[in-house]
């Protein structure tokens, strides 16, 4: 089964959901359930794509712009 976009997002910065969740202060259950549902990255809501962003220290387009290439690589 292919990788959820916040997943291959994540490994590229050697991170993981439960990091990402932890560390940005997400309820690591909501995390879980994008990649589990298989959301789309253009329903993922936009304060996770911020938390994504300060977590990985790159801007939020470009959090927005690698998660698109993720999900159509899939």
């Amino acid at each position: 089964m292919a990788k959820h976009a916040i997943d291959e997002l994540l490994q590229a910065y050697q991170k993981n959901r439960n990091q990402f969740a932890v560390n940005q202060q997400i309820n690591p259950n909501s995390v879980n359930n994008y990649a589990k549902r298989n959301t789309k990255v253009e329903k993922i809501p936009s304060d996770v794509l911020n938390a994504l962003a300060k977590e990985l220290n790159i801007s939020m387009d470009e959090v927005y712009e690698q998660l698109l290439k993720y999900q159509s690589e899939n």
